[in-house]
């Protein structure tokens, strides 16, 4: 009994021995297992991340593709809609471009309210170009119709070449031509580049208003108010002919103008008012008369023998502003520049009295004696045709400047 106690005590002693380095063994390999799994599971979940991170990049990849495909899908749907669509003409782009300046033109018109500043004294001028100061501004062909263009030409001494500037209440300018008494204007208020101006009868509109902005250079640009567009060469040209039009404003010298003022002779009182006879300058026995003894509107002042008959003389009233009316005594009528016109070499007439400038004289005092008659209406003189003292075909005109046979005895 006592032994099988004592095998009994050591087999459990035995088994305690064994068992404890098993359990603390088996710990740790739990312990171990432990760390291994927790290993395995971070592995597999970056493994995992790689995985969906690159399943993402070859989404993203197919996605780029896929949007590349429709992109060129629609491309190629917007070239066979173009081809079959009429190909635009180059006219009908330019036409769209100048309806879009247009209308952004007109807005900005529509929108500007100011007044603009009065930069020249109203008055007569002569208007040349900044770029050539030979070519002078002129109604084409000298006409007198509506619509006839505005054009350069070389200067010569006629109304066709001068200009009324007259400011208007808000500042711009309405520009008339002399010799025509018609207005330069936009033909039908044309918002359109490259439009040539033209003369029209005054109506008051903005198609006849003009700003007038200095330049530092003395000369000036002008822009209608009706578009905004400003008077341009073509092309900067300055040839004879060249008509203007309206432009964008550059700041080019193709815009700009040079304005000259007409400054307009005063005379003084030299002569007593009276009855006179009036001598030639060149031949003292040749006297001033009227053609054919007429009384009729219209008849001629020309050179004649001396007479004791009133044709030969002519009653001088001084108007008490530098001019004197000068009248036939045996008609009544007063001697006048027909149309006031502003030609060299018109011919003078007797007319009957209107108080008008073409009826108004100075008469100068050049030498003891001897004076000069200048017309307050063209500024031009009295003149024997050639110095002819004759008295076929030697009606008075007038001219440009005095000489010999631009004075007169009286």
């Amino acid at each position: 009994m006592k032994r099988t106690n004592k095998i009994l005590v050591f087999v459990a002693l035995i088994t305690i021995l064994c068992l404890n380095p098993i359990f603390v063994f088996a710990e740790e390999s739990i312990s171990d297992n432990s760390i291994k799994v927790e290993s395995t599971d971070i592995l597999n979940c970056v493994e995992h991340e790689d995985k969906n991170e690159k399943n993402t990049l070859e989404d993203a990849k197919v996605d780029e593709q896929e949007i590349k495909k429709q992109e060129e899908k629609s491309e190629n749907n917007i070239q066979k809609k173009k081809s079959e669509e009429p190909e635009e003409s180059s006219e009908n782009k330019e036409e769209l471009i100048v309806k879009k300046n247009t209308a952004k033109l007109y807005k900005s018109n529509i929108e500007s309210t100011e007044e603009y500043e009065k930069v020249l004294e109203d008055g007569e001028y002569r208007i040349k170009s900044q770029k050539n100061d030979k070519r002078y501004l002129c109604i084409e062909n000298n006409s007198n119709n509506n619509e006839a263009k505005i054009v350069l030409q070389n200067y010569t001494n006629e109304s066709n070449y001068i200009f009324r500037i007259k400011s208007c209440d808000d500042g711009c300018y309405t520009i008339t031509a002399i010799n025509s008494s018609k207005v330069i204007d936009v033909p039908g208020a044309s918002h359109n580049i490259e439009t040539k101006l033209h003369q029209y009868e005054s109506n008051g509109t903005d198609a006849q208003k003009w700003k007038i902005t200095p330049n530092d250079n003395g000369s000036y640009s002008l822009i209608s108010k009706c578009n905004n567009l400003y008077w341009d060469l073509p092309g900067a040209s300055t040839e004879v002919g060249t008509k203007i039009q309206m432009y964008y404003g550059n700041g080019t010298v193709a815009q700009q103008f040079v304005f000259e003022k007409v400054i307009h002779q005063q005379g003084t009182k030299t002569i007593e008012d009276g009855d006179y006879k009036i001598s030639l300058g060149i031949n003292s026995n040749k006297y001033l008369g009227l053609e054919n003894e007429s009384k009729k509107d219209g008849a001629k002042i020309v050179v004649k023998d001396y007479t004791e008959d009133s044709n030969l003389v002519f009653n001088v009233k001084y108007l008490n502003n530098g001019y004197y009316e000068i009248k036939s005594v045996k008609s009544n009528k007063s001697i006048d520049v027909p149309g006031a016109s502003r030609d060299m070499e018109i011919k003078i007439q007797q007319y009957s009295s209107n108080g008008t400038d073409a009826q108004k004289w100075i008469i100068r005092e050049v030498e003891e004696n001897r004076y000069t008659v200048i017309s307050k209406c063209n500024d031009l003189c009295w003149d024997i045709p050639g110095g002819r003292d004759n008295n076929r075909n030697s009606s008075s005109d007038v001219w440009y400047e005095w000489n010999i046979s631009t004075t007169f005895y009286v």
